[in-house]
């Protein structure tokens, strides 16, 4: 608005963001809208968008979270989501269907909590295991850990040598 002198369009912020559709924009703007971050106005027949936050105040109601993998630009998220330590968290991009019936798909975004903590038994885990990473529900026997998956097409792993990323505390998916 500063450097062209108008308030953008859908199309624009679309354009800008690298999101394929107006209408998910749309639901952004109501979200910001919601939380009292915007105002949204119809004035002459098109939309008025009215910031009602200064940048600062806008900065510190959303939180910006790394990924561990890819290297796309940081996520910002509403702080009111997380229930957490912010500086502790990070996404991660579930890459296949190993957890489909705890309804984490492909494609999803889980927001993981590095911890020094020792996750609990049946909390899901990223773990390195054998240099890969996968997301699995643990749990702890007397003789091993077991890293199970929510897919019954795959068998359980058990080991006592991996090394937990992170803890699951929030699943994101694209709609």
């Amino acid at each position: 608005m500063e450097r062209r002198g108008y308030r953008p369009s859908y199309q624009q912020i679309a354009k800008h963001f690298g999101i394929k559709s107006k209408a998910t924009v749309a639901k952004h703007i109501t979200l910001l809208e919601k939380l009292g971050l915007i105002r949204r106005q119809r004035i002459n027949g098109s939309f008025y968008i009215e910031i009602l936050t200064s940048p600062k105040t806008l900065e510190e109601n959303l939180c910006r979270i790394e990924w561990l993998v890819e290297d796309n630009q940081p996520l910002l998220i509403s702080r009111s989501l997380l229930k957490t330590k912010i500086d502790l968290l990070y996404a991660y991009r579930m890459p296949d269907d190993s957890m489909n019936e705890a309804f984490i798909m492909p494609g999803d975004l889980v927001l993981l909590e590095r911890t020094s903590e020792n996750p609990k038994n049946a909390d899901i885990v990223l773990v390195n295991f054998e240099g890969s990473l996968l997301l699995r529900r643990i749990f702890f026997t007397n003789q091993a850990i077991e890293l199970k998956p929510e897919n019954k097409s795959l068998k359980s792993i058990f080991t006592t040598n991996l090394k937990i990323e992170g803890v699951m505390r929030l699943l994101l998916r694209s709609v």
